[in-house]
């Protein structure tokens, strides 16, 4: 991800991933009612929605986006849903798209190829989908427009 790119994070708080996109040089928009850390706030390339992507209207984005991190604490079919309509308003600057599924049941696991086609109806590419390992409840989903 190049400086000077931008980033909007859905599920920004409390600021970790925003603050290493910020420090690589990328002005990044976040999402999320919860508390960002202050580095964060006060950083001049950083704008936060302090709404939940229930509630967000696409018309508040500042920037054209080219990547999308979304780390949602949502049940997977309710972040896909959400993240649609935002991977539909963005896709014609969008980049990339760094996806974390919260996989709170042991059921949902077999429901990954389902995920995985939703993601690609949105007219995304998977690139990788991985388990991560410090939750082992979490999969990621990198995926680049088709």
């Amino acid at each position: 991800m190049p400086a000077g790119d931008s980033a909007l994070e859905i599920g920004s708080a409390p600021g970790g991933a925003t603050y290493a996109l910020l420090q690589r040089g990328l002005s990044v928009e976040g999402i999320d009612p919860g508390q960002m850390s202050q580095v964060c706030l006060d950083h001049k390339k950083f704008i936060h929605h302090n709404v939940s992507i229930q509630d967000f209207r696409m018309f508040s984005l500042k920037n054209h986006i080219n990547w999308l991190y979304v780390d949602m604490n949502l049940a997977p079919e309710a972040s896909l849903r959400e993240i649609e309509r935002v991977v539909e308003n963005i896709m014609p600057s969008l980049k990339g798209v760094f996806l974390t599924l919260k996989m709170t049941k042991l059921e949902l696991v077999k429901r990954v190829p389902m995920y995985l086609t939703l993601v690609e109806q949105m007219g995304l590419r998977v690139v990788m989908a991985t388990q991560l390992d410090s939750h082992k409840q979490e999969f990621l989903i990198y995926t680049q427009p088709k």
